[in-house]
């Protein structure tokens, strides 16, 4: 079973492998030659296996799997060329670019104001084990601990990763330390304190989140994501004793958020982060790599990162409350276009132990979905609804429900949509085409109407549900501004935008109630205008419109009318039919 693997010569690869598997700990004996090949020995306490590599002029260089029968070998050499195991069928699959990590932990500290901290530099060790494991110790994958982790060095660290990560790369930077919002001039900046801090001069001596921000966006990677375990006290500062007001801590964490990276913080801006002596670890830390290494729902080895996150969201406070009687929930900054998918730091033997896994489907939250943002004719509805128990997310299962858009029977919707009404908490918001045209007028843009329809429907349902802490929805470029209008109860929810975010249950709950919602109207304008209006921008779109203009009807009434599909008319469209035709 030959596989064919990235290398110019036979010589190359055996030596690519040389030089992997000997950071992994294996004895690997010289290679012999055989015909149209060479092949060698591999060992590792225990595990054995026969390498054999061939080349030939029409299929280049290729792995030859069958005589290797040990898997673990089998898996360490298929991920030095790319490859990982598919931890649902056992067999490999390819994965793009490479992985870069730096991982930074310190619990010593000069100086009276930072006491040291107890498991900071395990912590950081503990995920750079993973790491290390699975891609070896070398310039891609580092390390700093303790008197090791002064500022030069992680700076110089992730300069390195900005020089040397590529497009298709995947960065992950992990913290563990103190962190402080130091006042300059008249603003604050937060700071992340390395081992050789000089306490009266924090903001020289200290790395400020400014910085790590401005290096990170500089990385060309698409995938980056830093996990920072530090501690907030609460948004006091440490130096003064003063307390930081809570719209200054907001505002200086909000300018850690990039469209360019993804950061999870350990706790909330105004929370502290707990260590534990019951875990020998920190409570994030040690519910990171519980997820990193098979308690979250995997696909292909992989783990979707939003749905990473919405497992510390919910694990770490509950532990927090549980044993500390206090909250600790962790916080998501900024953003990546798609879906974003992390390594399994584990192996399949060990998934397979794991009967429970948490999964995007089945988070308890607020779901919110919208209908008719991309139809010129009709209303933009939006759906928010609340599932809180297990319970109801198996009845919402057996009741059918699932992406609205997959399910093309119209009697289906609604019948499952009365079910939802019976079963959860919701709110439907609708805005008449009336009303949607008066409000683009006014606020210029799509994001602004649904950012503001997405805030009422959120806000009457968190007045009825104020215990909801999470609310989940479709990503769409208008977060901050949803956010900035949600009103009190909305400003304590933790809002999370993710692609196919319809796999969750709540969502897609939702989505059937707000395209039912949307389906009636629809019937409604039908029958007061005695006309059919099509859904979508297409051909039949542009008849109707025009069948309706001739009877003297005002399209504001019926339309959304910036949508482009104002501008075209049949005439235009013939001669490119007649084109086509011929």
């Amino acid at each position: 079973m030959g596989l064919k693997i990235d290398c110019k010569t036979k010589e190359g690869a055996y030596q690519k492998i040389y030089e992997k598997l000997s950071e992994k700990g294996y004895n690997i004996m010289p290679f012999k030659e055989i015909e149209w090949g060479l092949q060698f020995q591999v060992s590792k306490k225990g595990h054995e296996g026969l390498i054999r590599i061939f080349e030939s002029k029409k299929n280049g260089i290729n792995l030859d799997k069958s005589t290797i029968k040990d898997r673990e070998i089998e898996k360490d050499i298929l991920l030095i060329f790319g490859y990982s195991q598919n931890d649902e069928t056992g067999n490999f699959i390819e994965e793009k670019g490479d992985f870069y990590s730096l991982c930074i932990g310190v619990d010593n500290f000069n100086g009276k104001i930072f006491s040291n901290l107890r498991y900071a530099k395990k912590d950081a060790y503990d995920v750079y084990g993973l790491i290390k494991d699975k891609f070896g110790a070398n310039h891609k994958n580092m390390c700093l601990l303790n008197e090791n982790a002064t500022k030069e060095e992680i700076i110089k660290s992730l300069r390195l990763i900005q020089t040397k990560a590529k497009k298709e790369d995947t960065v992950v930077i992990f913290i563990a330390t103190h962190g402080e919002a130091v006042k300059k001039e008249d603003a604050f900046e937060y700071y992340i304190i390395p081992h050789d801090i000089d306490e009266n001069n924090i903001s020289e001596t200290a790395v400020s989140m400014k910085e790590i921000r401005e290096i990170v966006s500089g990385i060309k990677s698409d995938k980056k994501v830093i996990f920072i375990d530090t501690c907030y006290s609460g948004g006091i500062s440490r130096r003064d004793k003063t307390r930081i007001p809570q719209h200054t801590v907001e505002a200086l964490f909000n300018e850690m958020s990039s469209e360019n990276f993804v950061m999870i913080s350990s706790s909330q801006p105004d929370q502290p982060s707990f260590e534990c002596d019951r875990l020998q670890q920190g409570v994030f830390t040690h519910f990171l790599l519980r997820g990193l290494t098979g308690n979250v729902e995997s696909r292909n080895g992989n783990v979707e990162l939003y749905t990473l996150y919405t497992f510390l969201f919910e694990s770490v406070d509950r532990y927090a409350q549980t044993y500390f009687k206090n909250s600790q929930k962790p916080k998501l900054f900024g953003s990546i276009t798609g879906l974003f998918h992390l390594p399994l730091l584990t192996n399949i033997i060990h998934l397979s132990k794991l009967k429970e896994k948490f999964s995007f489907e089945n988070i308890n939250c607020i779901g919110i979905d919208e209908s008719g943002k991309g139809d010129f004719f009709g209303p933009l509805v939006v759906a928010a609804v609340y599932v809180n128990t297990p319970e109801k997310i198996e009845q919402l299962r057996i009741a059918g429900v699932k992406d609205s858009k997959k399910i093309g029977d119209v009697r289906k919707i609604g019948i499952i949509a009365n079910k939802i009404k019976k079963l959860c908490d919701n709110e439907v918001v609708f805005i008449t085409p009336i009303t949607y045209n008066k409000m683009w007028a006014n606020m210029g843009s799509m994001n602004e109407v649904l950012a503001w329809s997405h805030s009422q429907s959120l806000e009457k349902l968190l007045q009825r549900n104020p215990e909801c802490g999470l609310a989940i929805s479709d990503q769409f470029a208008g977060k901050d501004i949803l956010i900035n209008r949600l009103k009190e109860n909305g400003k304590k929810i933790e809002l999370l935008q993710r692609p196919k975010a319809e796999e969750n249950m709540a969502v897609a709950a939702a989505s059937i109630l707000a395209r039912d919602e949307f389906l009636n109207q629809m019937e409604k304008l039908s029958r007061i205008h005695r006309q059919d209006f099509p859904r979508g921008e297409n051909e039949s779109v542009i008849i109707a419109k025009e069948n309706f203009l001739k009877k003297g009807g005002d399209l504001k009434e019926v339309a959304k009318t910036h949508f482009k599909t104002m501008e075209k008319s049949i005439e235009k469209l013939l001669p490119i039919k007649q084109k086509i035709e011929v």
